[in-house]
């Protein structure tokens, strides 16, 4: 039976876009499974009394550095995206629906690379569609996530986030492990791989 990481991710966060690509190498490396958790993140830090590091100016500096270490670290492709930050609410809903059609995973990739490599304006609803059909996505899928009831099932999911221990993006629990930050990945890497971490 393969090992299963949860992944609690909010397309808005560029440490949820390192983590998502270095955990698929993970996965891939020990055959394991990945579980995407998609959150609401500004609710999340709303209902922990957390907040984002871009508001905290040296931390922001500091951190944009390190995002760039760890995206060459990676071979990730990162770029500063120049609207950031920007109200994922809407992307986040239409994570949803993707789940419901069996395509979160297509569509998880499809975003970040959207949003954290291509530098696309994910604040425009005509910029989604565009990205949905370039995925070979539904557009109507953003017309469908408008419904109240995925707005309800969001808040259900971050909440019950919150009831976990999540107080921020990315988070992950591997092996009854609760671990924060995409530079905590090495502790899974460790976990997977039947090491100790400590």
């Amino acid at each position: 039976m393969s090992q299963q990481i949860e992944f609690y991710y909010d397309i808005a966060s560029p440490f949820s876009y390192l983590a998502w690509h270095r955990l698929n190498q993970l996965v891939s490396e020990y055959d394991a499974q990945l579980t995407l958790m998609p959150v609401a993140l500004a609710d999340v830090f709303t209902e922990t009394g957390n907040r984002s590091p871009a508001q905290v100016q040296a931390k922001a500096k500091y951190l944009r550095r390190d995002i760039d270490r760890y995206a060459n670290r990676y071979r990730v492709n990162f770029t500063l995206n120049p609207h950031f930050p920007i109200d994922t609410n809407l992307i986040m809903r239409i994570a949803l629906v993707a789940q419901e059609n069996d395509a979160l995973e297509q569509y998880t990739g499809a975003l970040f690379d959207a949003m954290w490599s291509d530098g696309k304006n994910l604040a425009d609803e005509s910029v989604i569609k565009q990205v949905l059909e370039a995925s070979d996505m539904p557009s109507n899928w953003l017309d469908k996530a408008k419904d109240a009831s995925y707005q309800a099932q969001l808040n259900t999911t971050t909440k019950a986030a919150v009831d976990r221990g999540v107080f921020g993006a990315p988070t992950m629990f591997a092996n009854g492990e609760m671990l924060f930050g995409q530079d905590r990945i090495w502790v899974i890497d460790e976990l997977l791989g039947a090491r100790s971490p400590f």
